[in-house]
């Protein structure tokens, strides 16, 4: 269960609802710069839920990262029919807990960023100790040449 304050595919969720729980999660929050989707893979299979979602993002001027938890994303198409930009993740580092994976997921992420200019890379803030290992690793990756940022903060530099 997701928990309160969730979008969900059942047949009351109409476009009222679907917004209000936006707008009220996002006053919960307070200033936000961007939103993502967890979980959430029926929503973002729907073009017109995940369109909702959108307008707000633009009408609060705030972007949206589609974590991309299926292939099926219809959240492309809901950013082009509004002339939108979005953002999608590129590698997702932490399928399981073992570091070794992770590592091989973040080696994997910055092979895409030397090809593209830039990697997007996502993760869970979980006890399995991702923190540990892109703070022990970091001034390493550092020092091969990469820098690290928000999607806020590197909006401009993403294509």
């Amino acid at each position: 269960s997701p928990g309160p304050g969730a979008i969900l595919p059942t047949e009351d969720m109409d476009e009222l609802k679907i917004k209000n729980i936006v707008l009220q999660n996002l006053a919960e929050i307070g200033t936000v710069k961007g939103i993502n989707n967890h979980e959430g893979s029926l929503i973002t299979e729907n073009a017109w839920a995940s369109g909702l979602v959108l307008d707000i993002c633009r009408d609060k001027n705030i972007y949206f990262l589609d974590s991309r938890t299926t292939s099926q994303s219809a959240v492309p198409i809901a950013a082009k029919e509004r002339g939108m930009k979005i953002y999608e993740r590129d590698i997702f580092i932490d399928n399981t807990n073992s570091h070794a994976d992770m590592l091989k997921e973040i080696e994997k992420g910055l092979k895409i960023a030397q090809r593209k200019g830039y990697v997007i890379m996502i993760g869970h803030i979980r006890p399995h100790g991702l923190a540990k290992l892109l703070t022990d690793n970091y001034k390493k990756w550092q020092n091969a040449g990469y820098e690290f940022s928000t999607i806020s903060k590197a909006g401009n530099k993403i294509k």
